[in-house]
């Protein structure tokens, strides 16, 4: 009988390994004390984001100018140079009073202008910026419109004084701003990159204080019904979803891939220096304890917000960890227990018993075949043994028929002979004397 080969039999080794495996994926009582220090860690972490870095003290603009384009450092190196005065200066874009009342409205305003002015844009003021700064314009969205960006020229308050500030005179295009700004290139190379840097300087002093600069990108947004960008951003900076709240995402999430590498490191160390286990094993082994203590302590922030949200719901989607958020998720989708084991083991589980369902069916067809080749070669056997039988009778019928010829008597008595083997023991002829005297 054949040998019966078992379809989808590469899966079913598969299920019985990961069955193996999971016997040293188990998570011991030292395993567990490393996912509890882990998750603690990354608990401590949330706190201190919370308290030290979302929650910090936020500077006020003379505070932050102060520390950032005034300080010893940036003087000397900056205030000596072609354009250190302009480049420590007031900037165009933050021009609030027109220059005279004949100019239209803006509706700008001091505590509007972070939001309404693109170059205050992180992200979009890369390029609004020192082309406002060079041409000497602004650049502002009006909320009348779905789209529509306005560019001024702007004015020093004082011609006698270079840190007077400016105010905003006639309208212009961005396009004659931009060709303007290439023109000074043109004529002086230097005035760009001093530009660049007169931009990243106010960007720095902006960036910390009360009022903050807008989310990146965000400038940009369409205004539907009443739904205008400047009442959505005003929101957003109201409540310090700003510039800085996005970098200290950033900063959660590399703080607890931090804490996750070096995790990673001692639980190797101290668990599997000396151990046979192969490292396949242990990265998964070492992958699912950060996993379980990530979302342990992920778990845990998300109830915590959760709870506070039903007091102050602005407040606790800003304090909520982010980044730790974006790092657990991570190491889930790394993790193979997560990969393997929760996402593709429905699968391969009925890849292996539709398998097996039809294996049985097979085995059935398989086994009636054989029983019927079986049935047919017994059938012939027993046909052969009959005329063997047949045959037999015969030859002992005419070897003691004395009725007919001796020739014939003796031909059937010689092959009756053969059948019962006896020339096997009659191989001579005092054998042969024997065997008829006996």
């Amino acid at each position: 009988m054949s040998e019966l080969n078992l379809p989808h039999g590469e899966d079913v080794k598969k299920l019985v390994k990961r069955v193996n495996d999971s016997q040293e994926l188990e998570l011991t009582r030292k395993d567990l004390d490393f996912v509890a220090l882990i998750a603690g860690l990354q608990i401590l972490r949330q706190y201190l984001s919370r308290k030290k870095i979302l929650n910090m003290r936020r500077l006020n603009d003379q505070e932050s100018a102060n520390l950032v384009k005034h300080n010893s450092v940036v003087e000397n190196v900056i205030k000596n140079k072609n354009y250190g005065e302009w480049i420590l200066g007031p900037t165009s874009y933050d021009a609030i009073a027109r220059s005279s009342t004949k100019i239209t409205k803006t509706g700008l305003s001091g505590m509007n202008h972070r939001y309404k002015t693109l170059a205050h844009d992180p992200l979009v003021g890369l390029l609004v910026g020192p082309i406002n700064l060079m041409s000497e314009t602004i650049t502002f969205s009006d909320e009348d419109a779905l789209i529509s960006l306005k560019t001024s020229n702007v004015v020093p308050t004082d011609y006698g004084r270079a840190d007077s500030g400016y105010q905003i005179g006639e309208p212009t295009t961005f396009t004659t701003a931009t060709a303007t700004s290439i023109e000074y290139v043109k004529n002086d190379a230097m005035i760009l990159p001093a530009a660049v840097v007169k931009h990243l300087l106010h960007l720095a002093s902006d960036v910390g204080t009360q009022q903050g600069l807008p989310i990146p990108g965000l400038s940009l947004l369409p205004n539907i019904g009443e739904v205008t960008s400047a009442s959505v951003n005003s929101w957003l900076l109201e409540n310090h979803f700003d510039a800085m709240w996005i970098a200290n995402i950033g900063v959660q999430y590399g703080l607890a891939e931090f804490i996750n590498t070096i995790s990673s490191i001692i639980y190797r160390f101290l668990r599997y220096r000396n151990s046979p286990v192969s490292a396949e094993i242990v990265k998964r082994k070492t992958d699912k304890v950060i996993a379980v203590a990530n979302g342990i302590s992920t778990s845990q922030d998300l109830i915590r917000s959760l709870m506070k949200a039903q007091f102050d719901l602005p407040n606790a989607i800003r304090e909520l960890d982010f980044g730790g958020l974006i790092a657990t998720i991570k190491r889930l989708i790394q993790s193979d227990e997560f990969k393997d084991d929760i996402k593709n083991i429905d699968k391969i589980w009925n890849q292996v018993v539709f398998g097996m369902t039809h294996s049985v069916e097979d085995l059935e067809i398989q086994l009636q075949t054989q029983l019927r080749y079986i049935d047919s070669k017994y059938s012939q056997i027993m046909k052969e043994m009959l005329k063997e039988y047949e045959v037999y009778a015969n030859l002992q019928e005419n070897a003691t028929n004395w009725n007919q010829s001796a020739k014939s008597q003796f031909e059937s008595s010689v092959e009756f002979a053969k059948l019962n083997n006896v020339t096997n023991y009659l191989s001579s002829k005092e054998d042969i004397y024997n065997f008829f005297n006996n």
